[in-house]
């Protein structure tokens, strides 16, 4: 019976890891095909059926709370909710990004390492062994690594090493954190670790407890890409594709967010220390983003630092620890994820119409607005959400968390939020002007989309003005259920 139940609860794991051994197979044997196109939408089709067939064992789970093999199989209504967070994310990537484009430049092998990585943070999310955690997600870490030097580029080989001797350096550290949870608990299950936690000989190591958590935080702070451990995010971005950018902004940071989230639960004794921490950083990281933009001429470095501001955004809410910050943050989350995506996908359709080939720098605004008639208007509507206009995504996002701040009596950094939010959206503006005094419409043409690109591109417009409205009532009952 407890094999079945295993079996059961396992189950859209493993029927992901059919998936990419039957994808591996296929790109075997058709490697040397002439026309991949339609090969191409046929993988990508097959993946993403796959995706929505977990994305629906996952809403209609039931087994929730089970602890197994010595509970190191553990899923929670938490962890469920995440690991639909980043099936949704993941299919949505793989839905915008390869389907309805023409992109075929290494798309195997992109796609194959993005399903790799999903499956190891997946498999994260469904441990409650904190060595088994760094296991899975060092393996998620292996397909990122050749996602960064995929190319023939020197740059991305550059921004490859940096993020792979980073990551290296860092996962010392969480190793030397798992061992010195191990050496005060002499466990490293995360049950039995959250059931003694109280105890007397737990308090008097809490030096070494704090010390552990500090180690833990870097790791996973790291993976969200934070200050000060973002200084990896603007190189690798700056030279990797949007595609694969849209995937290193969104799901490692849904996953690091989780596991930031676990860490409050598990150790509710060093909650102080913890929100302390997620709320300096976060601080600082809105800082650090706000400010570094100024100086980018780069879009995608441009890009970096502004996920960097959002990521901290998401952390100081995390920090306050109650059910409707949390709400909020899942909430934030899932808004900067549509913004994000708004934005690289200007940027993927504009790459492939380049006739120089690229489209990185601010001066290339005035290529897209003389050539496209209708991206210029996605994006303009992206910057403006960025910048916080209403009645776009990113006005009611910034709403919220000025709602929670205030309820929370952080004042002084509702402040600080007022006035990095003040001069981002005064750069948004300089950006907008760039590209409309560059717009001339005696060059302008109508580019010819495809019925599917033209669907995609009109509904990420549509939904930039209406989403919030949409998503916000059915987002609390949703969570609701999960946690209640």
């Amino acid at each position: 019976m407890n094999n079945i139940i295993n079996f059961y609860i396992s189950f859209p794991e493993f029927l992901l890891c059919i998936t990419f051994f039957i994808n591996i197979l296929i790109s075997f044997l058709s490697s040397s095909s002439k026309e991949p196109v339609d090969l191409r939408r046929f993988i990508v089709f097959f993946t993403i059926c796959s995706n929505l067939c977990v994305i629906y064992l996952y809403l209609t789970s039931s087994a929730v709370g089970s602890l197994l093999n010595y509970h190191l199989m553990l899923t929670t209504p938490v962890s469920l909710l995440f690991k639909l967070i980043v099936m949704i994310l993941y299919t949505i990537i793989l839905f915008f990004f390869f389907f309805p484009s023409t992109r075929t430049e290494r798309w195997r092998e992109t796609l194959l390492l993005m399903h790799s990585s999903t499956i190891g943070f997946l498999f994260s999310l469904s441990t409650g062994n904190f060595l088994l955690i760094y296991l899975a997600l060092e393996l998620s870490t292996i397909g990122l690594y050749v996602l960064t030097v995929l190319g023939t580029e020197s740059e991305r080989f550059e921004g490859g090493i940096k993020y792979f001797l980073s990551n290296c350096f860092i996962s010392g550290f969480s190793l030397v954190g798992i061992y010195t949870v191990y050496e005060i608990f002499a466990t490293l299950n995360v049950v039995e670790i959250s059931l003694i936690n109280g105890f007397p000989i737990v308090l008097e190591h809490s030096e070494n407890l704090h010390f552990a958590l500090a180690l833990l935080l870097s790791y996973h702070l790291f993976k969200a890409a934070v200050v000060p451990f973002h200084l990896w995010t603007a190189d690798v971005y700056q030279n990797t594709s949007p595609v694969i950018i849209a995937y290193f902004a969104i799901v490692p940071k849904c996953v690091a967010f989780y596991h930031l989230f676990f860490l409050l639960g598990i150790f509710p004794g060093a909650f102080h220390f913890l929100s302390n921490a997620l709320f300096t950083i976060g601080c600082l990281s809105l800082i650090v983003g706000t400010f570094s933009v100024f100086s980018q001429i780069n879009l995608k470095r441009l890009f970096a630092y502004t996920s960097v501001s959002h990521s901290g955004m998401i952390l100081i809410l995390f920090s306050f620890g109650t059910f409707e910050a949390t709400l909020v943050a899942i909430l934030y989350f899932f808004f900067y994820c549509y913004m994000a995506l708004s934005f690289l996908i200007v940027l993927h359709f504009a790459i492939q119409t380049s006739p120089k080939g690229s489209f990185t720098e601010i001066k290339d605004l005035a290529f897209l607005y003389q050539r496209h008639s209708f991206l210029h208007l996605l994006l303009s509507s992206t910057l403006l959400s960025f910048a916080g206009i209403p009645p776009l995504v990113g006005f009611f996002s910034k709403y919220y968390f000025m709602d929670i701040l205030f309820i929370n009596g952080s004042y002084f950094t509702l402040f600080l939020f007022l006035v990095c939010s003040t001069l981002s959206a005064v750069y948004y503006f300089k950006l907008m002007m760039i590209i409309w005094s560059s717009y001339n419409s005696r060059h302008a043409f109508v580019l010819h989309y495809t019925p599917s690109q033209k669907f995609f591109l009109m509904l990420f417009l549509v939904g930039l003005f209406f989403l919030p409205v949409l998503l916000f009532p059915f987002f609390k009952y949703f969570i609701l259920i999960f946690f209640i």
